[in-house]
């Protein structure tokens, strides 16, 4: 048999096993995102942020309530089907003219001096791993916005499950036996940067906007309104 016709045959028995080796634009699309939010080397990414929260209230203006500052540290863990995302978050509630991170708090709707409980959650892990037939809908799942020179990844979130705080249990810190609130998150990159497949972790700004019950420690489980939060 000539010599082509060895090689005709071995590409043809290794073409699958080479082509499997290349990433599928669908998996490079996940890659690009796991690069943004976290470090696909497995070193640790802190995001920062940084705005204020405000009450809103039917039918009354809002009252900027708080400065808000905080971090979130993640680590990636890279699957064949994805990444898991660990992560440990703190933020502070601060003095809205100062910035004074607050230890008491005047309540401007109850008048009341309450302490003030920060925000330390551990852990904040997320499963970001996909089936094989989910993969063409990842662009659905992980949605981006093409702005030119940049790309904007968003992610859009409502919790929404039974509170472990009963109002039965707890009525003066919650408004209800479900936790209901919504996350809107926007990763802000360089798309020279994404494209910089040297890059583990890419650099990005955030966005991110939280509608939310009365934190528990105001003590108004039994008044109407929200929060929001505006940071970047």
């Amino acid at each position: 048999m000539p010599y082509y016709t060895y090689t005709f045959l071995l590409i043809l028995i290794l073409l699958p096993i080479l082509l499997g080796a290349v990433d599928t634009p669908d998996q490079e699309y996940l890659n690009d995102f796991m690069r943004v939010r976290g470090d696909a080397s497995g070193a640790d990414v802190v995001y920062h942020w940084t705005g204020t929260v405000y009450s809103y209230i039917p039918g009354q203006r809002r009252v900027e309530l708080f400065k808000f500052e905080g971090f979130n540290v993640a680590r990636t863990e890279v699957q064949e089907n994805g990444f898991y995302l660990l992560t440990r978050e703190a933020a502070f509630f601060q003095h809205p003219q100062s910035g004074e991170i607050l230890e008491n708090w005047r309540n401007p709707f109850t008048g009341k001096t309450i302490p003030v409980l920060q925000i330390w959650n551990d852990p904040v892990n997320q499963n970001i791993t996909f089936e094989a037939n989910m993969m063409p809908y990842i662009r659905k799942m992980l949605p981006s916005t093409d702005l030119g020179s940049q790309l904007v990844f968003n992610q859009e979130i409502f919790p929404f499950y039974d509170n472990p705080m009963s109002r039965k249990e707890y009525g003066d810190y919650v408004q209800s036996d479900i936790y209901q609130s919504a996350e809107f998150f926007q990763f802000f990159v360089d798309k020279s940067e994404l494209a910089d497949r040297s890059l583990t972790s890419v650099p990005a700004t955030i966005s991110w906007t939280r509608i939310s019950p009365w934190m528990p420690f105001m003590q108004m489980g039994d008044r109407e309104g929200n929060l929001v939060f505006v940071c970047r």
